[in-house]
């Protein structure tokens, strides 16, 4: 049984999300393993896999401490490595399809508790005045007990394994989400590549939303057509400029925007068009024709009005 030790008397993000971590990748092993949440120096030098307390980095020997002199590294955009960060930086890959979904939880899950552990920020401004950041790191932060709660080391135990089994669950949800998507993306590169018009992809399944924002990495796509996963409908998306931005290279027309059914019918022309989004980047129409009439259209209107 591998011994797992952290540090007591509180408890971090970090040091919550690396038992996550190390809980799903020895679960998928098969391998058995306790907690112990200590900092006596002879109950730490027992451990198996030590994280988040001890003041030594060495892989070699299991050791995941970043509050040393020096601390443990840091990434490339300079988000300072803690003990969820690093962690995943040596397990987190037995949990992933490759390499881009590592990155890309460590990007949107690990990275950010690991700066705000370290007192950084990672936000320059506010796009929007009084709103908060709503991190998971003040979410997990909230289980540890008051000065108004029982503070017992018994408490604080049981407060931490409770809060570690919700965010496992939590990772283990983003890790498989994003295995998924990397999967539909997959699918999806090789409709595009058999298409000569690379300009519309044409996907006869359901497209996640957040796999637009991978095809913004290519230079000919403006839309994707897909079924809704009731195939009730079908749905054009416009694929933006840039990743990261929610500028379409060609946006619906704005003369559409709110529309819905009979409405919209009569503007577009399509006698199945059923909606268009507001934020003119998302119409449907009850076929794939419809729709792809509707897309034709934007395409024509867009290049029109340059």
């Amino acid at each position: 049984m591998k011994r797992l030790i952290t540090h007591n008397a509180g408890f971090h993000a970090d040091d919550v999300v690396a038992y996550a971590i190390l809980q799903l990748v020895l679960d998928k092993k098969g391998e058995t393993y306790e907690l112990i949440r200590s900092r006596d120096e002879s109950v730490i030098k027992t451990g198996d896999i030590v994280f988040d307390i001890g003041n030594i980095y060495d892989p070699l020997i299991n050791r995941y401490d970043h509050h040393q002199v020096g601390r443990a590294g840091s990434r490339e955009n300079g988000i300072h490595y803690a003990a969820a960060g690093l962690v995943w930086k040596h397990f987190g890959m037995d949990l992933c399809l490759n390499e881009r979904v590592w990155s890309d939880i460590d990007r949107f899950f690990i990275a950010p508790l690991d700066a705000i552990d370290n007192g950084q920020s990672i936000i320059k401004e506010f796009n929007f005045e009084n709103i908060g950041t709503g991190n998971l790191a003040g979410i997990i932060g909230s289980f540890v007990p008051s000065m108004y709660e029982d503070e017992s080391p018994e408490s604080v135990y049981a407060a931490f394994i409770e809060i570690s089994t919700i965010t496992k669950r939590l990772l283990e949800r983003s890790i498989q989400s994003q295995n998924d998507l990397e999967k539909i993306y997959q699918d999806l590169y090789t409709i595009y590549q058999s298409q000569d018009d690379k300009q519309i992809i044409i996907s006869d399944k359901n497209v996640p939303r957040p796999i637009m924002s991978r095809f913004a990495e290519l230079p000919e796509p403006l839309f994707i057509t897909y079924p809704d996963s009731l195939r009730t409908m079908y749905k054009a998306e416009v694929v933006c400029k840039s990743p990261g931005t929610f500028e379409a290279r060609v946006p619906f027309p704005s003369s559409w925007a709110g529309l819905r059914d009979t409405q919209l019918q009569e503007i577009c022309g399509v006698s199945d068009a059923l909606f268009a989004h507001p934020g003119q980047f998302l119409v449907g129409a009850r076929s794939l024709e419809g729709v792809q009439q509707m897309v034709v259209q934007a395409l024509e209107h867009y290049q029109k009005n340059q």
